[in-house]
C-alpha cells in the first residue's frame, strides 16, 4: 500500500500522503491462498503539507 500510495504521490504532484484505512487478509477463493491488502489513501497538496507537518 505504501508503495503504491507513493506512487500516485509522484505521479500525480501531490506534496504527501496519509494511510486513513488499512486492512490484511487472506483470499482463498482462487487456487491456493493469497495475502491481500487494501487502504484508503489522502493524496495532500504541497501547501497542504506543510501545514499538516506544522500539527
Amino acid at each position: 500500500l505504501k508503495r503504491r500510495a507513493s506512487q500516485l504521490q509522484y505521479e500525480q504532484g501531490f506534496g504527501s500522503y496519509q494511510i486513513l484505512e488499512y486492512s490484511e487478509g487472506i483470499d482463498s477463493q482462487t487456487i491456493g491462498a493469497r495475502r491481500v491488502a487494501e487502504g484508503v489513501v489522502r493524496l495532500v497538496r504541497p501547501q497542504q503539507a506543510d501545514s499538516f507537518l506544522l500539527n
